[in-house]
C-alpha cells in the first residue's frame, strides 16, 4: 500500500487503508486464514449457484434503462449470453466482477469472523458512536474477480444513512502482473494502491462527501481475487458523526 494515511485525517481524505492485523492477535488472524480456505472451497463447489455477476452499463445517452435494467445482477450461467448481447447492441459496462448472492449460507456454517472484525475497524474510525451490528441494515458479502473483471473509476454518491464501505482482501498471493488492485483518489487528490493481499483493508467514508473516486485494475490470467465487501448503512436516522 502507498501513501497510508493517519485515522486523524479520514474524514478529510474520505478513505482509511490499513491490514487487520492492527485490529486482531496472531490466533484471530490465524482462524481468518482457516476462514478464507473453506470460503474458497465453498464457491469452488457451489459456483454456479452461489454467484451471481455485477454489471452496470454505461449510459447509451437514450431512454432506454427500462429495457436494459436486467443486466446488473446476472446468474452465473448467463454471463455469456448476456455479453454477446449487449455486443450485439453496442451496450458497455463499466464494471464486471461476481458476488456471492447468498453470504448468510455460508455464514451459517463457517461463522461471521469478517462482520466482527469490519465492525471493530469501523468504530476505531468512528469512535463516538459505539456502533453494534443491529444499528445497520447488513450488507456484507463477499466478491470473486477473475479474468477481465474490473472496475472503472466512478464515486458512489451520497446515501443519507450510509456511513461508509469496508473491503478486506483475501489472497495470500499476489504480483503486479495479476490485476485486481483497488486504486483510491481522496478528496485531497491523494492516490491509494491497495494490493490484494490477505489482511489489506479499505474504508470508504459517505459521511463528509459523494465519496472517493476509486477502481479496480482488470484482473488477468488465472489469477481469482476474493475480498470481503461490506456496506455500513443506518436502519434510523444519520447520527452526528463530525
Amino acid at each position: 500500500m502507498k501513501n497510508k494515511i493517519q485515522k486523524e485525517e479520514f474524514l478529510t481524505e474520505g478513505a482509511f487503508i490499513g491490514n487487520i492485523t492492527e485490529f486482531i492477535d496472531n490466533e484471530k488472524f490465524n482462524q481468518v486464514k482457516d476462514y478464507i480456505k473453506e470460503l474458497k472451497n465453498y464457491i469452488e463447489i457451489n459456483r454456479k449457484n452461489c454467484l451471481e455477476c455485477i454489471f452496470t452499463l454505461k449510459d447509451t445517452g437514450k431512454n432506454d434503462y427500462e429495457t436494459y435494467q436486467d443486466i446488473r445482477n446476472v446468474a452465473y450461467d448467463d454471463v455469456e449470453k448476456t455479453e454477446l448481447f449487449m455486443k450485439e447492441n453496442g451496450l458497455e459496462s463499466w464494471q464486471k466482477w461476481y458476488m456471492l448472492k447468498k453470504p448468510w449460507e455460508f455464514k451459517q456454517t463457517y461463522g461471521e469472523i469478517l462482520d466482527e472484525i469490519s465492525l471493530k475497524i469501523v468504530n476505531y474510525l468512528y469512535p463516538e458512536n459505539n456502533f453494534k451490528k443491529e444499528d445497520f441494515e447488513y450488507s456484507g458479502t463477499f466478491t470473486l474477480y477473475e479474468n477481465t473483471h474490473f472496475i472503472e473509476n466512478h464515486r458512489d454518491g451520497k446515501n443519507p444513512n450510509k456511513i461508509c464501505n469496508i473491503l478486506i482482501y483475501l489472497n495470500e498471493e499476489h504480483d503486479d502482473e495479476n490485476g485486481g488492485e483497488l486504486i483510491l483518489k481522496t478528496y485531497t487528490n491523494k492516490e491509494l494502491t491497495i494490493k490484494p493481499l490477505i489482511g489489506n483493508f479499505a474504508v470508504l467514508d459517505f459521511t463528509t462527501g459523494l465519496g472517493v473516486e476509486h477502481s479496480v485494475n482488470m484482473v488477468k490470467g488465472d489469477y481469482m481475487r476474493f475480498a470481503f465487501l461490506n456496506g455500513y448503512s443506518l436502519r434510523s436516522s444519520p447520527v452526528n458523526l463530525l
